[in-house]
């Protein structure tokens, strides 16, 4: 019997379906509702402190979540069709690629604030780069999903399942190659500090946030983001990395390494068809990273700042900064001086 004739009363799900259950209600209803009011919180911390640049890319992630639910929902009505199928696969798959694209602009403006000299690369570098890197990851996930959904053959459906494999790949070296770069930069700092250089690029705007336990707390966290701000206020050496940052994008990181192990067996595989990792694996490593990122929303952590340290409001070159008219010079210093 074809597969588009298939009804619940007439076939199994196990072996017809275009996943082998039916989705718990309940619990993606629960999802659902956390995704909505994410999205909705994101919007109004956005509005509230104008962070659009941040915010935009994080709520295109909750829309993406909200309606990949959605479909999950929808799927339990008809699990033989098309259609909820897509609805539920494309949108969760590519959600999480603009909530990276967040947190690399907040690495950028991060090392405004404490100065280019202490970076390898210009902080508009790392959003072109990695936003760039994010933008691959996606084009590749959507084809892969859209190929694997319309398969006709098996070998249609292989060729689509690697192409989505790809794109997560992608977005698995891209989130390490972050990674990466983003304690180079950590590391200098404190060599900086450490060598008596000081941590900051020289801008009087600048100095209020460095230290200040709003500003820590963003990069840190609550409680880690406390004992770092007593630490750095004891003179103690901070030898802790975990940040609310760095946990949300390790989240990530795990959700991605899930779905490219779950591909990896296919569609019909045992792992793409076990609901109780995908509920643990998926969804909440997604909503707890978005959540960690409007608990510690950079509107606060910045003081009315994000704007001026992004492209328009603010630019590092050399050891020289530039904001809104006004220039601040800055002494070059540290082992990055002057490099590109």
């Amino acid at each position: 019997m074809a597969i588009y004739q298939c009804t619940i009363e007439t076939c199994t799900v196990a072996e017809h379906g275009k996943i082998h259950y039916l989705p718990n209600l309940p619990a993606n209803i629960i999802y659902l509702v956390i995704f909505a009011l994410l999205f909705f919180l994101h919007l109004g911390l956005g509005a509230r402190y104008r962070t659009w640049g941040f915010t935009i890319p994080i709520i295109m992630g909750a829309a993406c979540e909200v309606i990949g639910y959605g479909g999950r929902i929808m799927g339990r009505s008809d699990p033989f069709s098309l259609n909820p199928f897509l609805v539920y696969l494309v949108p969760l798959t590519i959600g999480p690629a603009f909530l990276t694209a967040s947190i690399y602009l907040c690495l950028g403006r991060i090392v405004t604030v404490y100065g280019r000299i202490h970076s390898r690369l210009a902080p508009r570098t790392y959003t072109i780069v990695f936003v760039t890197f994010d933008l691959v990851s996606l084009i590749l996930q959507s084809i892969g999903g859209a190929m694997a959904a319309q398969s006709v053959t098996q070998s249609q459906l292989d060729n689509g399942v690697h192409v989505m494999m790809a794109g997560l790949i992608w977005q698995v070296v891209s989130i390490v190659l972050f990674l990466i770069v983003w304690t180079d930069f950590v590391l200098a700092r404190r060599r900086a500090v450490a060598s008596g250089m000081g941590s900051g690029n020289g801008n009087v705007q600048f100095d209020g946030l460095i230290g200040s336990e709003g500003f820590t707390y963003f990069q840190w966290g609550k409680v880690i983001g406390r004992i770092t701000y007593l630490y750095s206020h004891h003179r103690f050496t901070d030898i802790l990395y975990p940040t609310a940052l760095l946990a949300s994008t390790l989240l990530i990181l795990i959700r991605c390494i899930f779905r490219v192990s779950e591909l990896s067996g296919g569609f019909n595989g045992s792992e793409a068809n076990n609901e109780v990792e995908f509920m643990i694996l998926e969804g909440p490593m997604i909503f707890i990273a978005t959540g960690l990122m409007a608990a510690f929303h950079p509107g606060r952590a910045f003081k009315g700042l994000w704007g001026v340290t992004g492209w328009r409001g603010g630019n590092v070159n050399g050891g020289r900064t530039e904001h809104s008219g006004d220039v601040t010079e800055v002494e070059g210093r540290g082992d990055f001086a002057g490099k590109v």
